[in-house]
């Protein structure tokens, strides 16, 4: 298994903590600093920002996404007035030990799709305090930075043991790799060499959901990134993530997120007209 399919997955099963959150002002010139245990998403709404993170110079001028690793030491200037989104936040453990990542700030390319995702999602955590969906791209932003600068496996693997055992890593790679064929509980408890009942308590002690619901997330995350990174057809997707036709695909999407796949796509394509700009 490779570094970033082990990384990718013990991001995939952390919780997400969301310690604070909100929008900031900056008049031009004003200065600060950032040092925390926490990640912090950083997204200029409007202005230009000047960091220096660990040293380096790093611009953040309007419509770009930051992330700051936890550690990170960070001083910055509001080259004109501006203003900002953040999101601080941890990764936890099933046992809800902060996970530890050797990774530093970045900032995230535009072609990622994050930033309009980040934008539309916290509006509706702001509306309605459902984490869920913002949860999400939170993790996304997480293994983005984890992409472009995968750390060294054993000093990862060493820092987060506790996180989960190898062989559950290994079935959760085989999971994502395998989304869109049948993916039966009794099927995955025998890949572990486990009953049933045993392999839904062992599963749900370090995912905190069951199999089922896993691999349905799993799904449900991947047809919404689909929605928004393609344009493939309802039809497609549902292929693509497991599901036999689109009816089933929409009634699914439906009952996850609280709407159809077509108005989320509208929504999400329009992304750019958030109200928050």
């Amino acid at each position: 298994m490779g570094e970033l399919q082990f990384l990718t997955r013990l991001v995939s099963g952390a919780q997400v903590q969301i310690n604070a959150n909100g929008y900031n002002r900056h008049a031009a010139g004003a200065r600060f600093g950032i040092t925390t245990v926490d990640f912090d998403l950083l997204y200029t709404i409007s202005g230009s920002y000047a960091y220096l993170v660990n040293g380096e110079p790093l611009e953040s001028p309007a419509g770009t996404l930051l992330l700051v690793a936890p550690g990170d030491e960070v001083s910055c200037v509001a080259a004109e007035d501006c203003r900002q989104l953040f999101c601080h936040f941890q990764l936890l453990d099933w046992d809800y030990h902060s996970l530890v990542f050797p990774v530093r700030c970045r900032r995230l390319p535009e072609e990622s799709g994050i930033a309009p995702l980040f934008l539309r999602e916290y509006e509706v955590f702001r509306s309605d305090g459902d984490p869920f969906p913002l949860s999400s791209v939170l993790r996304l932003a997480a293994l983005e930075v984890l992409r472009l600068d995968p750390p060294g496996l054993g000093a990862f693997a060493t820092a987060n043991e506790a996180v989960m055992p190898p062989a559950l890593t290994e079935l959760l790679v085989y999971v994502n790799n395998h989304v869109s064929e049948p993916l039966t509980v009794r099927s995955l408890a025998r890949r572990m060499n486990m009953d049933e009942s045993y392999f839904c308590r062992y599963f749900t002690r370090y995912l905190r959901l069951s199999p089922s619901r896993y691999v349905a997330r799993l799904r449900m995350e991947a047809a919404r990134t689909l929605l928004f990174q393609t344009s493939l057809s309802l039809q497609e997707i549902a292929e693509q993530v497991g599901y036999s036709s689109a009816f089933v695909l929409s009634k699914k999407f439906r009952s996850w997120y609280g709407k159809s796949p077509t108005k989320y796509r509208n929504e999400v394509n329009g992304a750019g007209d958030s109200p928050i700009m």
